[in-house]
């Protein structure tokens, strides 16, 4: 599963949150962790000035590397949750922690999302140093 969220900052770039983690139950609280060596680890990305437009772009992106996601309800085509944790730069010399997370988004499948309509999958995340 993921969540996804943008919020605009200026007309090109804004900030944005991407969490994955595995199919799971209302009431589940899954941890962040930098050395997780399973697929059932959630991964948290929050990225500063991105701009969704470009294949490359300037962001600033940061890697929740501590924390915990908690799945609250998982019910009429809606999921809800918080996470919170500590995120490191890609070099790993700044860090931030993120407190009161929150999301509430509709569950939507891959036909929501025709081909046609979307950009080309990326196979691997670009990351500026």
């Amino acid at each position: 599963m993921g969540v996804i969220g943008y919020m605009p900052v200026t007309a090109a770039t804004g900030h944005a949150v991407t969490l994955v983690f595995p199919s799971s139950a209302a009431g589940a609280t899954l941890d962040f962790s930098d050395n997780c060596s399973s697929v059932n680890c959630p991964v948290g990305i929050i990225d500063f000035d991105a701009n969704p437009d470009l294949e490359e772009d300037n962001s600033d992106p940061f890697f929740i590397t501590a924390g915990t996601i908690h799945i609250s309800s998982v019910s009429g085509g809606r999921i809800t949750g918080t996470f919170s944790g500590d995120a490191e730069d890609y070099l790993g010399n700044r860090f931030i922690t993120i407190t009161g997370g929150t999301f509430d988004v509709p569950l939507l499948d891959d036909s929501s999302f025709p081909a046609s309509r979307s950009a080309p999958v990326t196979r691997f995340l670009r990351l500026r140093r």
